[in-house]
């Protein structure tokens, strides 16, 4: 993180162009609004022009994610499919977005 004596960080980060795309990983969603929260502000103060919330494909984030639907839509819009075909095109995804691997 740029912010002296921040001991935050991105788990991965992906330079394409002159931007950047970060990348939290979440193996357990458990608290998905805290998730959100961490995970903007990561990308806030490091300058992410887009932020990929990435979690374990689980039964119980399958399910975290459709309890929580309403909360993480608003930080994180996009489609797993729509982040991974901009990232295939070798562009920034338009917005925030979920994938799960």
């Amino acid at each position: 993180m740029p912010l002296a004596g921040d001991q935050r960080a991105v788990d991965a980060v992906v330079r394409v162009g002159a931007e950047q795309v970060g990348f939290e990983l979440e193996t357990r969603l458990i608290d998905a609004q805290a998730a959100a929260r961490r995970a903007t502000l990561k990308q806030r103060d490091a300058g992410l022009a887009a932020m990929v919330l990435v979690l374990a494909d689980t039964r119980s984030n399958r399910a975290a994610l459709i309890d929580a639907a309403s909360t993480l839509r608003a930080s994180f819009p996009l489609e797993a499919r729509a982040v991974m075909a901009a990232l295939r095109a070798g562009r920034v995804p338009p917005a925030n977005g979920i994938v799960l691997v």
